[in-house]
């Protein structure tokens, strides 16, 4: 009876053995397994960050050059339009300047010539006309 009783410790004693050696071989494979996935992660994300620089490279990159280079161009333009308007604005000043002194000219010379004009600088109608 004392070797049946020695014999369930011995298969007592090595199932308990063979579970415990199971559950620290199931903690180590789990703990395995969340660091692949950790690591699965992690190189997914790199690879959508690497698409996302090939996109801007690719994609993006070139729009913003060409955008850059006419905006130059543009602002190139306006400011060669803002000089050639100050240049006709000063010509306007002086053709108004050299208009005014003609007309008093005129209308000293001969009186009868000058026609008069309203406010907004159109010639007004004579009386009987």
């Amino acid at each position: 009876m004392e070797t049946i009783i020695r014999i369930a410790e011995l298969l007592g004693v090595a199932i308990g053995a063979s579970w415990i050696t199971r559950i620290l071989t199931i903690k180590a494979r789990v703990k395995q397994e969340d660091a692949a996935a950790v690591k699965a992660q992690a190189e997914a994300k790199k690879e959508q960050i690497d698409t996302i620089k090939q996109l801007v490279d690719d994609i993006y990159k070139p729009t913003i050059e060409d955008l850059k280079k006419e905006v130059l161009e543009l602002r190139q333009e306006v400011n060669q339009v803002r000089s050639e308007n100050e240049r006709i604005l000063e010509e306007n000043r002086q053709l108004k300047v050299e208009n005014t002194e003609l007309r008093d000219a005129i209308e000293k010379l001969r009186p009868a010539l000058v026609q008069p004009r309203d406010a907004s600088g159109k010639f007004a109608r004579r009386e009987g006309k």
